[in-house]
């Protein structure tokens, strides 16, 4: 588990979308009139990676109950088998007759 911890670390720490998104997003919300900017910077840091934990962990329990649940389904497993295969000739079709636009 230390592993797979420090790999999504290293992932998300040189993730340079998250940091041009960071200084993109954060000069909006911070006033130098309202004090410290590195106090603003990680208060507002702080409120990020706080929602980012709850809906990330959020759908990490569904998907991991939704997980199981289907696992041990053979007729669940049939049925998103033809939903998706269903989905798939959906996509086949839409790409063989494009729209007339």
């Amino acid at each position: 588990m230390w592993r797979i911890f420090r790999q999504g670390l290293t992932t998300n720490l040189l993730n340079p979308k998250m940091a041009l998104f960071v200084l993109a997003l954060f000069p909006q919300f911070v006033r130098p009139s309202s004090g410290s900017l590195v106090a603003q910077m990680l208060v507002l840091a702080t409120i990020l990676n706080a929602m980012g934990l709850l809906v990330n962990g959020a759908v990490i329990v569904l998907v991991s109950k939704l997980g199981r649940r289907l696992a041990t389904s053979a007729q669940t497993g049939k049925r998103l088998n033809r939903v998706l295969g269903t989905v798939y000739l959906g996509l086949a079709c839409r790409l063989a007759w494009p729209s007339g636009r």
